[in-house]
């Protein structure tokens, strides 16, 4: 039963470690977007992804962005601004999987000892 356990306790933080993998190519891609942006002139003109595969177009206007800090939070920053906060968030993600991924060490650590220990059970019961 522990044993079992355990290996559904493995699957929900390999879920987990998907999820966080997902959130950071996400904030890396927003990274490199904020960069480029930057660079572009006021004159050019954007897709702007609405969802679903439907755009609109808008022009690149030089000057602040607006960022979500949280709570669905938006706040007027800077692009220097916005490529800090996302550095930050970048940051936690990559501290928020190393985590992960040492409790997922140890949950498989116990699960390699009672898979040892169900061997010896079961070669005792055959003797």
């Amino acid at each position: 039963l522990l044993y079992q356990l355990l290996q559904g306790q493995l699957e929900e933080l390999r879920k987990q470690a998907i999820v966080l993998q997902s959130r950071f190519i996400e904030v890396e891609s927003t990274k490199i977007a904020v960069g480029d942006i930057k660079k572009l002139k006021d004159t050019n003109e954007l897709l702007i992804p609405i969802g679903s595969g439907v755009y609109a177009t808008g022009k690149a206007l030089k000057g602040n962005m607006l960022v979500d800090v949280g709570a669905g939070i938006l706040l007027t920053k800077s692009p220097e601004e916005a490529e800090k906060i996302l550095e930050s968030k970048s940051g936690e993600i990559d501290s928020l999987n190393t985590k992960l991924q040492e409790e997922m060490i140890g949950v498989i650590a116990r699960l390699n000892e009672l898979g040892v220990e169900l061997q010896k059970a079961i070669q005792e019961m055959q003797k």
